[in-house]
C-alpha cells in the first residue's frame, strides 16, 4: 500500500496550491492512502507574537471542512485522513490539544522545528549536536527529578491514605460497637417499663 501522511496545504505560508490539487496528484502518483498534516495552529503566543509557517487558529475550521469534504467526495478512489503537524512546546502543548478537540482531527505527527517554542526558543536547525546533547541531558534531569518527587508524593499520599483507611475502619467499629450498645440500651429500657407497668397494675 502506498501512503503518505505529511501533506500541507496552502494555509502554512510555505506550500502552493489547492487542498484538491493534491489529493488529484496522489491519485496520479498511485497513492492510495492521503494523510493531510498542516502546521497545526498555536495558541498562547505572549503579545502579538505569531509563527510564519503555519496556518492562524481562525482558519482550522476551513482546513478541517475542506478535508472532510474532499474524503467524502473522494472516498471511492482513496483513503483520505485529517490530522496536523505540530510541535511539542511543554508550556503551550495542554492549550493545543484543547483547542483542536472539537475538530476531529485524527492524528498529530512531531516536527519538532524549535526548542521550548518557537518564540522565545531555539531553531533545531541552527543548534550542534553538543549544544543539542547538552539541552537534551539537562531535560532529561529535570524530567528524572520531577518524576522522583512525583514517586515520593505518590508514597507520601499512599501513607496518608493507609493512615485515614485506619482510622475509619476504628471509627466504624467503634460505630458498630455504639449501635450494639444502643440495641443492648433499649433492650433494658423495655424491660424496665414491663416492670414499671407490672407494679404500677398491682397498686392500682
Amino acid at each position: 500500500m502506498k501512503a503518505n501522511f505529511h501533506t500541507h496545504t496552502f494555509r502554512c505560508n510555505h506550500a502552493d496550491g489547492s487542498d484538491q490539487h493534491y489529493v488529484d496528484k496522489a491519485i496520479e502518483a498511485g497513492i492510495e492512502v492521503l494523510g493531510f498534516s498542516d502546521h497545526t495552529p498555536y495558541v498562547g503566543f505572549e503579545g502579538d507574537y505569531y509563527s510564519f509557517y503555519r496556518m492562524y487558529p481562525h482558519q482550522l475550521e476551513d482546513y478541517v471542512n475542506s478535508i472532510n469534504s474532499l474524503r467524502e467526495q473522494y472516498k471511492e478512489r482513496i483513503e483520505i485522513h485529517l490530522g496536523l503537524e505540530a510541535e511539542y512546546y511543554p508550556k503551550l502543548f495542554p492549550a493545543l490539544l484543547e483547542f483542536i478537540k472539537p475538530y476531529g482531527i485524527e492524528y498529530l505527527i512531531l516536527g519538532q522545528h524549535f526548542i521550548d517554542d518557537d518564540q522565545f526558543g531555539t531553531y533545531a536547525g541552527s543548534i550542534n549536536d553538543e549544544k543539542l546533547l547538552a539541552e537534551l541531558k539537562t531535560q532529561k534531569i529535570t524530567s528524572n527529578k520531577r518524576i522522583k518527587e512525583l514517586q515520593d508524593e505518590i508514597k507520601s499520599l499512599k501513607g496518608l491514605m493507609r493512615h485515614y483507611i485506619a482510622i475509619i475502619d476504628s471509627l466504624n467499629k467503634e460505630n458498630a460497637g455504639l449501635r450494639a450498645e444502643n440495641v443492648q440500651i433499649k433492650t433494658e429500657n423495655k424491660k424496665l417499663a414491663s416492670q414499671v407497668n407490672i407494679a404500677q397494675e398491682k397498686t392500682a
